[in-house]
């Protein structure tokens, strides 16, 4: 795999446009210029079926709803459980377990 890091989410904007190769995309919530549920909206408004997962220290009901109506495909909260990122990774590229 190979990793392109954006600091902010209108960096992780133009990553996206300017690599479509991209499969997957982490996105944190949190971030400064543009936080992350407008960068999915941006995304997803341009690419819908890019998988967007996004990374939370915000595990409340109302944020995960939040994040899945920006358009991410699954929320993990922080810290986070690197089986289930992996999970959740694999099930998004269509990998096998």
């Amino acid at each position: 795999a190979s990793i392109i890091k954006a600091l902010n989410g209108k960096e992780a904007i133009e990553a996206c446009s300017a690599h479509p190769e991209i499969d997957l995309v982490l996105m944190d919530l949190k971030m400064p210029e543009m936080d992350g549920y407008e960068a999915t909206r941006q995304i997803k408004s341009r690419k819908p079926n890019l998988p967007v997962l996004a990374l939370t220290a915000y595990g409340l009901v109302k944020d995960r709803e939040r994040a899945m109506a920006a358009g991410c495909d699954e929320v993990v909260t922080k810290p986070v459980d690197a089986k289930l990122l992996m999970h959740n990774i694999k099930k998004f590229l269509g990998l096998a377990e």
